[in-house]
């Protein structure tokens, strides 16, 4: 069940809400980036995604493309919520020649972590009144909310349910590897946590690696010209692996790379910042390279640049991440013991690679909740052009195939 019985009786309780929302546009930055930052301070935001930085850096790159709005909550003449909203224009291949405009809450695909900047205690009536002014002031076919933090979609979908809107809801699961559940499992390692088969094929790919190319070492950047270096090859890797499959891949456009780019100068390099970089070779070979978030001691997996080989028994991704982990598991201890914040959660997330590999390396479970609402007459139209469209062609089949049976 999406949204429980005791949120949809909280949010019925803010149905007259008190929140009164302003939508900035995007030429409006200084004034955002002034809002934005009092509301962290007055939060204690410690949260990445809905970050001022994040926020800037996402702008920076991807802004003049996008033209993002910025919708602020206000009570009682003091701002109380804050979130990114893109509008866009697309069209559907089942119906090219119309155009649909839609609206995603957050920075939409760039995260797949989204959440609001919100006080607490109002982030019920906030996320009512972000819904009733989308919904009442802005032209849109479809609305999403991708990739969302749970506790802030359950506030979205609460609202969505109060303001009348009926959203189709999906649970992307986001595998994890929790450090301290292994641990309290009884496993000194990570991969004696794992399951049988895992294990296996991780340390057999690992004797042929070694066989062929080398032995292993790890690379974990430690300043940004190496992380940026990392980087470079990630790419490179990312690039080569989607052509094979005809496809472009994660890195098709000069502005994101120049993003990911960015955001290792401007997030920092954990454990200061917010950045992990990493590097698998065996002998002179790369196996593969990977790219992180960190918030809080959560590490969310973002892109990755595994390399590609004709034989299945050779697992670069498993022995990529599988270093990784017990790499973060070293330098997590090191940082608790020095009473600073280590990394409790080893997070794949729902993006990037296929759930089977995240599966098998994870000993926990969790989700994300991503959602889509539509109105207006152009979808309904477009749906039934569809519903014809598939009879026209089931009727043409079946004319050709009576003409073929009697011309036999």
């Amino acid at each position: 069940m999406i949204v429980s019985e005791e949120q949809t009786k909280r949010h019925e309780k803010y149905t007259r809400s008190p929140i009164t929302i302003e939508l900035l546009p995007y030429s409006e930055q200084t004034e955002v980036a002034r809002r934005w930052q009092e509301l962290e301070k007055r939060t204690n935001n410690t949260g990445l995604t809905n970050s001022w930085i994040w926020v800037k850096t996402w702008l920076e790159h991807h802004g003049d493309i996008v033209q993002p709005i910025f919708a602020f909550g206000r009570y009682d003449d003091q701002i109380v919520g804050a979130t990114v909203v893109v509008q866009t224009i697309y069209k559907r291949k089942s119906l090219s020649i119309l155009s649909i405009a839609r609206i995603y809450i957050g920075t939409g695909e760039y995260t797949k972590y989204n959440r609001m900047l919100v006080v607490p205690e109002y982030e019920d009536s906030f996320a009512l009144a972000l819904i009733k002014t989308i919904k009442s002031k802005l032209r849109w076919s479809e609305l999403h909310l991708d990739g969302f933090a749970p506790e802030d979609a359950g506030a979205l979908l609460g609202a969505g349910k109060n303001a009348g809107l009926l959203f189709q809801v999906r649970e992307d699961k986001s595998p994890a590897f929790d450090f301290q559940k292994a641990i309290d499992d009884g496993y000194q390692d990570v991969i004696s946590a794992l399951g049988k088969n895992t294990r296996y094929n991780i340390r057999r790919s690992l004797r042929l690696f070694n066989e062929i190319y080398g032995q292993q070492t790890i690379e974990w950047a430690e300043n940004a010209d190496q992380a940026k270096s990392v980087l470079s090859e990630l790419i490179d890797l990312n690039r080569r692996r989607w052509a094979r499959l005809n496809q472009l891949g994660s890195f098709d456009q000069p502005y994101i790379i120049s993003y990911y780019v960015a955001l290792i100068d401007e997030l920092k390099l954990w454990p200061q910042g917010s950045v992990i970089v990493f590097r698998v070779k065996a002998g002179e070979k790369t196996l593969g390279c990977i790219f992180h978030y960190v918030e809080n001691e959560h590490l969310m997996f973002t892109k990755s640049g595994i390399a590609q080989f004709e034989d299945a028994k050779l697992k670069p991704g498993l022995i990529t991440h599988l270093a990784c982990m017990e790499e973060c598991k070293r330098r997590s201890l090191a940082e608790t013991q020095r009473g600073k914040p280590g990394l409790a959660k080893y997070d794949f997330l729902s993006g990037e690679g296929s759930g089977q590999y995240k599966d098998s390396l994870s000993n926990k479970e969790g989700y994300l909740l991503s959602a889509s609402a539509e109105r207006g007459i152009l979808l309904w139209l477009m749906e039934k052009a569809r519903v014809v469209r598939n009879i026209l062609k089931r009727t043409e089949k079946q004319i050709a195939t009576k003409i073929e049976n009697e011309a036999l």
